[in-house]
């Protein structure tokens, strides 16, 4: 089913993380980023943000992290974020 919606969103030119629900993420400089598509909060600490997802976990570390804004699908995170990193 998953390789049929990747083929229709490749035929329609529709992102394919708004068909396959899979987590995007947009990062500003080493200071903002937004994800998409995350399904829970895992943990979070200044330093330590991790993040579940359709696809696995994606942890974000940094110092001074805060969370800026957040929907049911979308999250922004502000500090100095030094790394980011996906796991199963």
């Amino acid at each position: 089913m998953a390789d049929i919606k990747r083929r229709f969103s490749r035929m329609l030119d529709i992102p394919s993380e708004a068909v396959l629900d899979i987590p995007y993420a947009a990062l500003s400089g080493n200071e903002t980023i937004t994800v998409e598509n995350f399904g829970a909060i895992l943990e979070y600490i200044p330093e330590d943000i991790k993040l579940k997802t359709s696809v696995g976990v994606i942890e974000i570390r940094g110092c001074s992290m805060d969370i800026r804004s957040m929907s049911d699908k979308c999250l922004t995170i502000d500090g100095k974020i030094s790394a980011i990193e996906f796991s199963d």
